[in-house]
């Protein structure tokens, strides 16, 4: 079960913060542990018990993992997910823009494409053969990709179908956009995958015998500023004018890949059909060759250390706008220390090992430019404990001025903020 907990901050304002163990699911994607050539049955959700019983089998009655989550929605864009794919036991997060509708969908309906994508790698392989780490990065990318692309083509299939009621009801999801990360750990391997599309950041801190926390940045923002990213648009659109990437967007966007974003994707000839029927602005002045954003993802493989103490932070850029990821590890230290979550050393320093360590760029007003923060530890959930220090940690006027201006003004001052913490346990 979800354990809803609510962080009353100044009036009626609340940041919503959730706390889940390893063998609690909403829902699940396990259909059997037999390659699905083998299963005649017709594929089924199996129930939150069904799963647990399957997952105790396999992995053992403590598998080792725990994490918190807590969103603080701005604008109330982001969406998030969790459930199994398989061997592995799966997180997400996925940050919108322009609306809420595409953010939403993606999440929900990820970790069913993801399976259908592993059982068809499944079909195509020899009796008992596991899928290799290539074999699932493939089917991970494949997912991706063919769930954007159902998105982006609904509203166009229901009007060639003569349907637009339904072609009204596709277009939302089509037309906002969403970033998207998603975290697969396979304990018995003790594999960790990370499936990126967008700008948010997974960071990941790891404790040696000495004590020190090194903090590793698992990922790569995906953005109009990124020079590899830059230079894949260029190449993959070499007859289009440079200025399809300009002063960091690409056609307007900061991410250089998102799920929906329809209007980057769309043809000019699709777009001018659906002016036909709906209210739908113009098509880019620059737009030449679509699709300029894609939904494929960059998928990370880190091998865990099962001796060491380690916890993933997986934050959106609304997060990681206030904080580096060395300070996100030391506050996750901080907090360990207080709350035994996991065994840990006695700390002996804070290392980053990652390549960008920095915050984002973000211009915030200068009345909140207040500089170094007195931390505090005072929430029982990892994630609440994360955003309460990056808004202003012991400062409780600072967090509660952030937390109280009402959407949609509170943009102006900061972004959605949705962070999952997932704590693994050493063996």
């Amino acid at each position: 079960m979800l354990k809803l907990r609510r962080l009353g901050l100044l009036g009626g304002c609340a940041l919503t913060a959730f706390a889940c163990s390893r063998l609690e699911f909403s829902k699940a994607f396990v259909a059997s542990n037999k390659h699905i050539h083998l299963d005649s049955r017709k594929p089924r959700l199996l129930s939150r018990e069904e799963v647990k019983a399957s997952f105790i089998e396999k992995h053992g009655e403590n598998s080792g993992t725990y994490f918190d989550l807590a969103e603080l929605p701005s604008l109330g864009e982001d969406a998030t997910c969790h459930g199994n794919v398989g061997d592995f036991e799966c997180w997400g997060i996925f940050d919108g823009h322009s609306g809420w509708c595409n953010s939403n969908y993606v999440a929900n309906h990820i970790l069913g494409y993801i399976q259908t994508a592993f059982n068809a790698k499944a079909k195509s392989k020899w009796l008992n053969s596991a899928l290799t780490s290539q074999e699932i990065d493939e089917a991970v990318e494949e997912a991706f990709c063919t769930l954007d692309t159902d998105i982006i083509q609904a509203p166009l299939n229901a009007l060639d179908k003569n349907d637009p009621q339904l072609a009204a009801a596709a277009l939302p999801i089509a037309l906002n956009g969403s970033c998207a990360m998603l975290s697969m750990y396979d304990s018995v391997k003790n594999v960790l995958k990370i499936a990126l599309v967008g700008d948010s950041r997974a960071v990941l801190g790891t404790q040696d015998e000495n004590g020190v926390w090194h903090a590793e940045n698992l990922t790569v923002d995906q953005t109009g500023e990124n020079e590899d990213e830059i230079k894949r648009i260029r190449s993959e659109h070499p007859n289009d004018p440079p200025e399809i990437v300009s002063r960091g967007r690409v056609l307007g966007y900061q991410p250089s890949r998102t799920f929906g974003d329809a209007v980057t994707k769309w043809s000019r000839e699709a777009q001018k059909q659906l002016r036909s029927v709906f209210w739908v602005n113009g098509h880019h002045s620059l737009l030449r060759s679509p699709p300029y954003l894609t939904a494929k993802p960059v998928v990370t493989t880190k091998n865990l250390d099962p001796t060491k103490p380690s916890f993933l932070v997986m934050g959106c850029d609304g997060l990681y706008e206030w904080l580096t990821n060395k300070q996100v590890v030391d506050l996750v230290s901080q907090y360990l220390e207080k709350n035994k979550i996991i065994p840990t050393f006695p700390v002996a320093g804070i290392q980053d090992d990652s390549n960008d360590g920095s915050a984002k760029d973000f211009l915030r007003p200068k009345a909140l430019n207040w500089g170094p923060l007195e931390p505090t530890v005072e929430d029982d959930n990892c994630a609440t404990h994360l955003i309460r220090n990056a808004l202003g940690g012991a400062e409780f006027q600072k967090v509660s001025l952030l937390i109280s201006i009402p959407s949609p003004l509170s943009r102006r001052h900061r972004d959605d903020i949705t962070c999952t913490v997932v704590f693994f346990k050493p063996k």
